[in-house]
């Protein structure tokens, strides 16, 4: 009975597919939605690294200074 109306009624077939691709590229935008963000936060780690880095950098290369003018 039941598998009678499913495929005897092919609009509602057609509407599940639908429902289905649907949820299926929402998942598949979720997934590169979720990638960029891992990738933007890499990013940002690594551009605060570098700022870390170049203001160290720049207090040493203050301390020489101060030390070879002295």
């Amino acid at each position: 009975m039941i598998k009678v109306h499913i495929f005897g009624n092919g609009m509602y077939l057609k509407t599940l597919l639908s429902v289905l691709l649907f949820v299926k590229a929402m998942n598949v935008v979720w997934n590169v939605f979720q990638s960029a963000m891992m990738v933007l936060k890499w990013q940002l780690e690594a551009g605060i690294l570098i700022l870390k880095f170049g203001m160290l950098h720049l207090k040493i290369q203050k301390a020489v200074n101060l030390l070879v003018n002295d």
